[in-house]
């Protein structure tokens, strides 16, 4: 990632601080962390890394309504829309 100072020295301006995007990577990574436990709980396999995966309908089924029920409880929280917090989220773990 460039960081402000590369940034002005390559285009000439700075970066505009965006405050939404700042909430949604935090809204992003609690959801993140509470849906990563909740798998833990759940899932009994776990792949290379020890990210828990899992091994049959009622676990994948588990988890998917799990990660439904946070995202409205992270949306409503932060009062930002799922899809910003998505893609704010989404950038953040490419980065």
């Amino acid at each position: 990632m460039i960081h402000n100072t590369q940034f002005i020295a390559e285009y000439g301006c700075q970066f505009r601080n965006d405050p939404i995007r700042e909430l949604a990577s935090k809204a992003w990574k609690e959801y993140d962390d509470r849906c990563e436990s909740f798998d833990r709980i759940v899932c009994r396999c776990r792949n290379e890394r020890g990210v828990a995966i899992p091994s049959n309908g009622r676990e994948l089924g588990s988890i998917n309504r799990n990660s439904k029920k946070v995202a409205a409880e992270i949306e409503e929280q932060y009062g930002i829309a799922w899809r910003d917090i998505k893609r704010f989220g989404d950038a953040s773990r490419r980065s």
